[in-house]
């Protein structure tokens, strides 16, 4: 198994001591399986923030998107990761970026953490809420 693959499969293990083995061997921390997931992805949609932080701070793109258009905020929106998601906001240009983002089929924050079941959430609710209504 490539350095890649066994970093995808340690990232849904949450083997954080495996990653970090993986990352400094020379895993690309980009790297994707075949429908573009990458393990930031697979990190938000588990609500990990311990891993999720360990791989922005090796570099992980926090925009990159899979095939159906999920990036690794969406995901944890999804999830209703407060936590994840607060972190991803954190890292990306913009916040306002973040919360304009669709999938390809054109789900937006407001319609996934609906979905997830978590727009009742009271801060899930007020960041795509606020964030996304025009002011």
């Amino acid at each position: 198994m490539y350095l890649n693959d066994q970093l995808l499969d340690a990232v849904a293990n949450s083997n954080l001591l495996s990653v970090k083995e993986l990352l400094n061997s020379g895993a690309n921390v980009n790297a994707h399986d075949g429908d573009f997931v990458t393990a930031l992805q697979i990190a938000a949609a588990r609500g990990d923030d311990e891993m999720v932080n360990l791989l922005i701070n090796h570099g992980a793109d926090v925009t990159k998107a899979d095939q159906l258009g999920f990036s690794p905020f969406l995901r944890a929106i999804y999830g209703g990761h407060l936590k994840v998601i607060e972190t991803l906001l954190l890292h990306y240009p913009s916040p306002e970026m973040a919360t304009k983002e669709t999938t390809y089929l054109g789900a937006t924050p407001m319609t996934l953490a609906c979905s997830g079941g978590h727009i009742k959430n009271e801060k899930i609710g007020h960041l795509v809420v606020v964030n996304i209504l025009p002011k």
